[in-house]
């Protein structure tokens, strides 16, 4: 199942209840290429035997998404899609990989042969606002995000958790979820967390930041952010495939 490095980051949002990181998941991430002749349909199909095989041999739950690009510089990423494994807890990610390395051998080598996947990292991903439709496909708005010098990251979070509350206030939709880096981070990065923004469809999203704009949104993040806190890139959206896993 070698499939994911990570990539994520956030700025406009959500319309359920704000949680404001109390909530978190260790999420696991693969990097990938297709194999010469291969493309996503034939990564799909290996998934789902994966998925008939992750019910039988996992004993956590995990749930597990297969992101491709949509705005994206193919330029700025040397693989072709990402996956995304979700478990509740560090320690169940641990029994997840173990279950994998003792069990997965023939699993590992289907998708070997869809797929060639050069990096495995780990993040904490915590929830600033819930997404509405958790579980379900989605786009995913990604923003690789550092933070200012002197700023610490319980500002950005006092700052996020209030921006989240004026987001729901002027019922504005999305979920929206930080990423803080774990094992596996490639030594030459610059940046300190993945910011992300959910939308169930691209239309979704659209309309999302046109009321942003109709409410004047950059006010109102300035003074909630004040000089900044933190510094985000500029953002990719990627498609996000749910491909199962244990329930």
């Amino acid at each position: 199942m070698r499939l994911i490095k990570s990539i994520f980051c956030t700025l406009i949002l959500s319309s359920t209840s704000v949680i404001a990181d109390d909530q978190s998941e260790t999420l696991e991430n693969f990097s990938c290429n297709y194999a010469e002749g291969k493309d996503f349909d034939d990564v799909i199909s290996v998934a789902k035997t994966w998925d008939k095989w992750a019910d039988d041999t996992f004993s956590v739950p995990y749930q597990a998404f297969l992101f491709t690009p949509f705005f994206v510089d193919g330029n700025d990423f040397d693989f072709d899609f990402f996956w995304v494994g979700v478990t509740d807890t560090p320690s169940q990610m641990g029994r997840i990989n173990d279950e994998f390395v003792a069990k997965g051998a023939d699993m590992q080598k289907k998708f070997d042969q869809t797929s060639k996947c050069s990096g495995h990292s780990l993040v904490t991903s915590h929830t600033i606002r819930s997404y509405e439709k958790p579980g379900e496909a989605g786009y995913v708005t990604i923003w690789s995000c550092t933070l200012q010098d002197g700023a610490s990251l319980e500002e950005a979070k006092r700052a996020d958790a209030e921006w989240a509350s004026w987001m729901t206030d002027n019922e504005i939709p999305g979920g929206l979820y930080r990423w803080d880096l774990g094992a596996g981070t490639p030594r030459n990065t610059t940046f300190d967390f993945y910011q992300i923004w959910v939308n169930s469809s691209l239309e979704e999203r659209g309309l999302a930041m046109e009321k942003y704009h109709e409410l004047d949104g950059d006010e109102a993040a300035n003074k909630i952010y004040g000089d900044g806190i933190y510094d985000c890139d500029i953002p990719r959206v990627w498609f996000s495939t749910p491909v199962g896993g244990k329930s």
